[in-house]
C-alpha cells in the first residue's frame, strides 16, 4: 500500500522538471512555492481539466513503466500489468527512484524504493503515468540549470524542443517525422 506522509521528507534527487516524450508528448513542471508539479502538453500550455476548468496540479507524480507489443494492424497495444518493473516518484521536488510488483491483474500494486520501503506520497493528488519502453522520461534538466551542478555534469549535452541544453538519453532514442500514434510508424523507427 503506498503510504501518505504530511511533510515528510523524501530523500532523493532533486527534479524542478519532468517530460514524458511520446506520442502525447506532457510535462510536469515543479512548484517550490507550492510544493506541486503542474501539468502541461505539447507547446506548454497547461493541462485544463475539463470538468473544472482549471490548470492540472498535483503533489506527487508516479511513473509506472511497463511492456507492450502491438496486437494488430490497428495498432492496439498489450500492456503488460503484472510483470513488474522500474518506478519513479516525483514529489517533494525530489526524484525517488525503486520499483512495481503485481502478483495479478486482481492484486494491488506495489511501489518500493529501491531500499525496499513502500513509497510514501505527500498528501494530495497523485497523478500516475503508466509508460511502456516507447515513452521516454526526462528529469534531469535542473542539473544543467544549477551552476555547480553544471560544472560538475560531464556527460553529453543536446538540444531539446525547446531549446534548451538536456542531458543526452542514455538510451536509444530516435525523432519521428511528425507526432504520432501509429504503432506501424514507431516501430518502423
Amino acid at each position: 500500500m503506498l503510504s501518505h506522509k504530511q511533510d515528510e521528507k523524501n530523500k532523493g534527487e532533486a527534479v524542478t522538471f519532468i517530460e514524458f516524450d511520446s506520442a502525447a508528448h506532457s510535462e510536469f513542471t515543479y512548484s517550490k512555492k507550492n510544493n506541486n508539479y503542474v501539468r502541461t502538453i505539447n507547446d506548454g500550455r497547461d493541462y485544463i481539466d475539463k470538468e473544472t476548468g482549471k490548470s492540472i496540479k498535483v503533489k506527487n507524480v508516479l511513473v509506472q513503466k511497463v511492456s507492450s507489443k502491438v496486437l494488430d494492424a490497428k495498432g492496439r497495444l498489450k500492456i503488460d500489468m503484472c510483470a513488474g518493473g522500474e518506478a519513479i516518484l516525483f514529489t517533494n521536488g525530489k526524484c525517488i527512484k525503486g520499483t512495481w510488483s503485481r502478483e495479478n491483474l486482481d492484486s494491488r500494486t506495489i511501489f518500493k524504493d529501491n531500499n525496499g520501503n513502500e513509497f510514501k506520497l505527500s498528501v494530495g493528488k497523485t497523478w500516475v503515468m503508466v509508460c511502456d519502453q516507447n515513452t521516454t522520461v526526462s528529469y534531469d534538466i535542473e542539473n544543467l540549470t544549477d551552476p555547480n551542478r553544471r560544472r560538475r555534469y560531464h556527460g553529453e549535452i543536446t538540444i531539446d524542443h525547446y531549446g534548451r541544453q538536456v542531458p543526452k538519453h542514455a538510451h536509444g532514442t530516435t525523432n519521428l517525422d511528425r507526432k504520432t500514434s501509429t504503432a506501424g510508424k514507431i516501430i518502423q523507427a
